[in-house]
C-alpha cells in the first residue's frame, strides 16, 4: 500500500500514508517470530511429533496428565502463535520430560 501512495503524492501532494492498525500489529507480531526463531521451531516440531502419531499422543498424555495440547498457531490469526509459545513457556519442563520419554526410533529428528 506504500508503494501505491508514492504514486499517488505526485497527483496528490497533500496525500499522507497511514498505515492500518491491524497491519502494523501483524508486522510487529512477524518480528517477535522472527526474533524468537528457536521458539518457532519448537512449536513447529512438536506438531510433527505429536500430530499424526498416536502412540506418541498417548505417552504425551500419559506424561502430562490434565495439561491439553497447545492450541495449534494459526499465522494469519496473531494471538495463536503467542498463546502457543505461552504454553511451552508455563509446560516447558512437563513438555521436556514428554517428549524426553519417547525412544529414539519415535522421535522426530534431522539426519
Amino acid at each position: 500500500m506504500f508503494k501505491a501512495t508514492k504514486t499517488l503524492k505526485i497527483f496528490f501532494p497533500k496525500l499522507i500514508h497511514i498505515t492500518c492498525m491491524a497491519h502494523a500489529v501483524n508486522r510487529v507480531l512477524e518480528k517477535i517470530r522472527q526474533l524468537y526463531s528457536d521458539i518457532n521451531k519448537l512449536i513447529d516440531n512438536r506438531k510433527k511429533a505429536l500430530l499424526k502419531a498416536p502412540s506418541r499422543m498417548n505417552k504425551y498424555r500419559k506424561e502430562m496428565p490434565g495439561t491439553p495440547l497447545s492450541s495449534e498457531p494459526i499465522i494469519t490469526r496473531w494471538g495463536t502463535w503467542l498463546n502457543a509459545a505461552l504454553f511451552y513457556t508455563n509446560n516447558f519442563g512437563k513438555f521436556k520430560n514428554a517428549i524426553g520419554s519417547l525412544t529414539d526410533d519415535a522421535r522426530v529428528s534431522k539426519s
